[in-house]
């Protein structure tokens, strides 16, 4: 820009830099992201990482107990799983039904366990079964399963053998341990079937120190 000056000369007027300066300070600068925002972003997306890991974690610790326990069930003899349980809750008419008859026959039944007397013998269970009037029952067949309750996968089978005593049946048993015992008697006599589940405790253990 040129002005008027003395004697009619035009001048070039000088840049002003101050001006310069002055916009350039009311010229609003570009906002940079908070750092602290940054941050806190970064957490949330780590966190977020963190949940896969942690479900995966929860779904391995579930497996692997379930292993533990099932590991016990099959390894522990006193977890076993009652034979044919599922078709004795079927048959459960059936049972009732043999109660009645076992009350029927009102059978006088009688069983005990004598320890052995020397090392190296087993346990002599001895039956005495005898007719609702007191007679003795000859010619029956009598079967037990019996198993200690600490251990009831272990089950021990045997059949009595009659003795020269009319109604006495008598069968050696392996029992090891005294303590509570299940007794599970079938006895069958021409044809008629009577039962009876006995729960003792028993001294099964030889005292000849």
């Amino acid at each position: 820009m040129r002005h008027r000056a003395t004697g009619g000369i035009f001048r070039r007027r000088g840049h002003d830099h101050r001006a310069d300066r002055r916009r350039r300070r009311l010229q609003p600068r570009p906002r940079l992201p908070d750092s602290r925002a940054l941050r806190n972003r970064g957490r949330v997306v780590k966190k977020g990482a963190v949940w896969p890991y942690l479900i995966a974690g929860a779904l391995a610790f579930h497996v692997v107990v379930s292993l533990i326990v099932v590991f016990i069930a099959t390894s522990d003899p006193s977890y076993a799983v009652e034979e044919d349980y599922y078709q004795k809750a079927i048959d459960w008419d059936l049972k009732r039904a043999q109660d009645r008859t076992n009350e029927n026959l009102g059978w006088l039944f009688e069983f005990e366990v004598t320890p052995p007397e020397r090392p190296g013998d087993q346990p002599q269970l001895e039956v005495m079964l005898a007719d609702g009037e007191g007679a003795p029952l000859t010619g029956a067949t009598v079967a037990v399963e019996a198993f200690h309750n600490s251990s009831s996968g272990d089950i021990l089978r045997a059949v009595l053998s009659p003795t020269g005593e009319p109604g006495l049946y008598r069968a050696n048993l392996p029992m090891q341990h005294n303590g509570r015992w299940e007794l599970r008697f079938t006895i069958d006599q021409g044809g008629r079937e009577f039962t009876s589940n006995e729960t003792r405790h028993l001294f099964v253990e030889g005292n000849w120190e």
